[in-house]
């Protein structure tokens, strides 16, 4: 079913003028153009305006007809890929790009060999746009954050140092020894010999990090003006010609013993799919864009993430998805919790004295194989209030909190690795538990909510885009330092009146839940500003944030906060009341609280989950 624009319904109210019509309903004929020539010069002159366009609506990340922009952005590199001439490069080629979502500080392609594990491990070839899309950059680039990689090629060349001296050996070895490309390749290698800048204003006190990555792992350099492009020939030959180049790398670097691949344990098979978000969309799931965002960002601060709402909601398949787009290997397990359910012999197995040897279970091996598979793992509690949480997940609690190893049957002892994240699901009904302020302390909870079935069976769910940095928001172990992190170094972070402003935020809802004894201590408090301090680096660290913090701080009110609350109307009454009152800037917090309310006055009873 195609998807249709409402160019009627602006931003907060205001229709669009008619120039912002004229750009969204403009049509492209991507059949007659020069392909790569006339794509470089739309980037120039159409991209920006229409994706500020495009966000600002909420319009569906499906384009409406074959001619839109849209569509041409998301075919451009797959077309690209079925140019290259060497057919066993072309079948394994995979791409990553955020050009369609929000409009980011730097614009790229990246092309990679699907054996390699991602972009920003490994070599590979992008294209790089710089700030004003003026010029476009054809590279080859070596990743920065694959330390074996590194040490491969440190050895190869003389233990010579870091990232900037192993590239610059590794270029003279090509461009002017050519001992590693030897004869082999019949390619005038000094076109490449171009310097790279992505930003505009030298001046800025404060460049791009991703922009910085990227200069910085520049091997092989072409560039190009976009308003004197080279013909359209030029283009193809010089991307065919880099990736003879990259081929020739992979097999230098790939055969027999001089392979660069990561360890088994490290490796991670990550799908071509641009975002977290076209997944979830091609997958036929419409989960609201800041749930998405809040599920992720709490992964990053602690691994313990809860998921409450109706049945059929979506609070399993949202887990069993994010771990299947990680990697398509068996890196999760879905264990459902049983009602009888008293000791952790059920998720870790007990000693079989008949048999005299122990009795392993699913979810143990899913933490074994954890430990030496440094990629993301999932073990994923289904209906995790079916038996009282406290009883068979004490030592997990614990565990997590410490960072101290569970003591299994024998002498034996069994570590929680960094990369094991425990999500679990909670539906709320007669047959279920509540949870303790034990639980509630150590996790985010996050609140999954019934999807207009109108909406739903029509397609005209809101598909928003992201806004902030999605490679950081995804990669869940990146910036693992932050769960460490002391009140005093997070508060280094953010600047002098944000953070005034944000401790005096806390301390008045700390005083509103203390007074009803639902009181929160250092561990909430360290919790939620590594939440917003992991919000600020997914938003780029602007240098003003303005009042979108509070976007990020509604989220912790309703995770953090709320979850603790229940009681009756003499417990919790005037407690609701003094917290709507303070909500008035926090709007998902403040319809939270409405709602528990209106149930209270029914009921004379109400919890957060119920």
């Amino acid at each position: 079913m195609s998807e249709e624009i409402n160019l009627n319904n602006g931003e907060k109210g205001r229709d669009l003028t008619v120039e912002e019509k004229n750009i969204l309903s403009k049509e492209y004929d991507s059949s007659n153009c020069d392909f790569i020539t006339d794509f470089f010069k739309l980037m120039k002159t159409d991209y920006k305006n229409f994706i500020e366009i495009y966000n600002r609506k909420n319009i569906p990340n499906k384009p409406k007809n074959e001619k839109d922009l849209a569509k041409l952005i998301i075919h451009f590199p797959k077309k690209l890929i079925g140019k290259i001439s060497d057919e066993e490069i072309r079948k394994k080629m995979k791409y990553k790009s955020p050009l369609i979502g929000s409009l980011p500080h730097l614009l790229y392609l990246c092309f990679y060999y699907e054996d390699f594990n991602c972009p920003k491990e490994d070599f590979y070839i992008a294209y790089l746009f710089n700030e004003d899309l003026s010029k476009v950059f054809l590279t080859l680039e070596l990743g920065s954050e694959n330390k074996y990689t590194f040490q491969r090629l440190k050895q190869k060349f003389e233990n010579i140092g870091e990232l900037d001296k192993v590239k610059n050996k590794f270029k003279k070895e090509i461009l002017e020894d050519n001992s590693l490309i030897n004869n082999e390749i019949n390619i005038d290698l000094k076109n490449f010999d171009d310097e790279i800048s992505l930003k505009i204003d030298e001046n800025k006190q404060k460049q791009d990090e991703k922009a910085k990555k990227y200069e910085d792992g520049s091997v092989l350099i072409k560039s190009y003006e976009i308003k004197n492009l080279p013909p359209e020939g030029e283009l193809l030959d010089d991307f065919n010609n880099l990736i003879k180049i990259y081929k020739f790398i992979l097999n230098e670097f790939k055969d027999n013993d001089k392979h660069i691949e990561e360890p088994e344990e490290t490796k991670t098979t990550m799908t071509s799919y641009n975002s977290f978000y076209e997944y979830l969309w091609e997958n036929e799931f419409y989960f609201d864009k800041k749930t998405v965002e809040n599920y992720l960002l709490s992964l990053k601060v602690k691994p313990f993430v809860i998921l409450t709402g109706n049945s059929g909601t979506g609070k399993t398949k949202l887990s069993q998805l994010f771990a299947r787009y990680l990697n398509d290997k068996d890196n999760y397990k879905i264990i459902p919790v049983g009602a009888n359910w008293t000791e952790n012999r059920h998720i870790l197995g007990y000693f079989n004295i008949i048999k005299n040897e122990p009795q392993y279970t699913p979810a143990y091996h899913l933490i074994k194989q954890s430990q030496k598979k440094k990629y993301p793992h999932f073990l994923i509690l289904d209906e995790m209030n079916l038996s009282h949480v406290e009883r068979y997940f004490a030592d997990f609690l614990s565990a997590i909190e410490s960072n101290e190893n569970i003591p299994l049957y024998g002498k034996d002892e069994l570590e929680i690795p960094d990369n094991l994240s425990i999500i679990g699901t909670v539906n709320i009904d007669e047959t279920t538990y509540m949870f303790s302020p034990k639980v509630l302390d150590r996790a985010n909870t996050i609140e999954f909510k019934i999807c207009s079935a109108k909406d739903y069976m029509t397609q005209k769910l809101n598909k928003d885009t992201p806004n902030g940095d999605v490679e950081y928001l995804e990669d869940i172990l990146n910036n693992q330092e932050l769960r460490k992190m002391s009140i005093h170094e997070l508060e280094k972070i953010f600047d002098e009146e944000f953070w005034d402003k944000f401790s005096d935020e806390i301390l008045k809802f700390q005083n509103i839940l203390k007074e009803a004894g639902f009181g929160f201590g250092f561990r909430v408090i360290n919790e939620i500003t590594r939440f917003m301090a992991a919000a600020y680096k997914y938003e780029n660290k602007p240098e003003k944030w303005n009042e979108n913090w509070k976007r990020y701080f509604d989220a912790q009110i309703k995770q953090k906060m709320l979850p603790k609350l229940h009681g009756s109307q003499k417990v919790i009454g005037e407690t609701l009341d003094k917290l709507l009152e303070s909500c008035k800037d926090y709007p998902t917090s403040e319809a939270k609280i409405i709602e528990m309310k209106n149930v209270l006055n029914k009921q004379r009873y109400v919890s957060f989950i119920n």
